[in-house]
């Protein structure tokens, strides 16, 4: 049996209730509406954090990859002047050395190198001097079969952690058996001079950055165009129309083709072989030996492997 309903009765509003509003209509009270506010604050303090947090990761990532180019950069140093003089080499890094880091690379940073004459602070341990022993500490770097160079980037990181990275290079003296420059005695009879390196073969119409680095013996073709912080080694040939952008290194005895375009902050290896048309990308690492065939397009951020043929 169904009962009449007062002319005046709000729809929301239950007679059974003493006239109250249903509780699902009434909306939030403050206690309700407090612990909606601490979620939704606790909520965007997560999401700030891991925002932060990928930036430091991102910037922490990009650090790692300017201190690899230092390195590399400083490698090749050490390996052309293996190229004139092995001896004269392993001897001024002998003791150890700071190097500059080139102009606004990284900010507050330090770059160093040695070479490393006790056997016994490599593990495994490494016989430099071909005598059969691996615990000689060798006062003479003429007498090294092998050079070892540490080469070590410092530097305060944006966590402000302040981070290390070394990188060992192992240099053997027969690499550069034939290079080994033997200049002709002086006329005054005194037995020694020093060797004169023949320049870098660089065209008029090819526009060089006056931060770029082109090594003594190599060659570079017409209507090119190579930009600030790049490096290019020493007995490396690049053909005509090439971009190489800013802090490119390209290490020694390279063959690269025409056409040829390499963006920011790739490093190129020793005695690596490029086609023809090939385009790289930003943040492109090709190891030693590699081969690029013609008309490749390598994305940012692509590794090859030493001695790989890509792709």
């Amino acid at each position: 049996m169904y009962s009449a309903l007062p002319t005046d009765h709000h729809p929301d509003i239950d007679p059974r209730n003493d006239g109250r509003l249903d509780a699902r209509e009434r909306g939030f009270g403050l206690v309700q509406m407090t612990i909606s506010m601490v979620v939704l604050m606790t909520g965007m303090l997560g999401l700030v954090s891991s925002m932060v947090g990928s930036q430091l990761l991102a910037r922490s990532a990009k650090e790692v990859n300017l201190a690899n180019i230092a390195m590399v950069s400083a490698i090749e140093e050490f390996r052309y002047m293996c190229a004139t003089n092995f001896n004269t080499a392993c001897a001024d890094f002998a003791s150890g050395k700071t190097l500059a880091l080139p102009e606004g690379l990284m900010d507050g940073a330090t770059l160093k190198a040695r070479v490393i004459t006790d056997e016994a602070e490599l593990s495994p341990p490494l016989d430099l001097d071909g005598n059969g022993s691996t615990s000689d500490l060798i006062a003479n770097v003429s007498a090294l079969d092998v050079a070892v160079v540490e080469i070590a980037v410092e530097w305060p990181s944006a966590s402000g952690t302040n981070y290390r990275l070394a990188y060992l290079s192992i240099i053997p003296r027969a690499e550069y058996a034939d290079t080994q420059v033997t200049p002709p005695a002086p006329s005054d009879g005194s037995g020694s001079s020093d060797p004169t390196p023949l320049p870098p073969v660089i065209p008029d119409t090819t526009w060089i950055h006056n931060q770029a680095e082109i090594a003594d013996g190599a060659v570079i073709g017409a209507d090119s165009s190579y930009e600030q912080q790049c490096s290019i080694g020493t007995g490396t040939t690049i053909g005509d129309n090439a971009l190489v952008k800013k802090f490119v290194t390209i290490g020694t005895n390279c063959t690269i083709g025409v056409d040829f375009t390499v963006k920011d902050r790739s490093i190129i290896g020793n005695n690596v072989t490029i086609g023809d048309g090939v385009q790289i990308d930003k943040d492109v690492q090709v190891g030693d030996g590699a081969t690029i065939l013609s008309g490749t397009k390598v994305k940012n951020g692509t590794v090859i492997a030493p001695g790989a043929t890509y792709p």
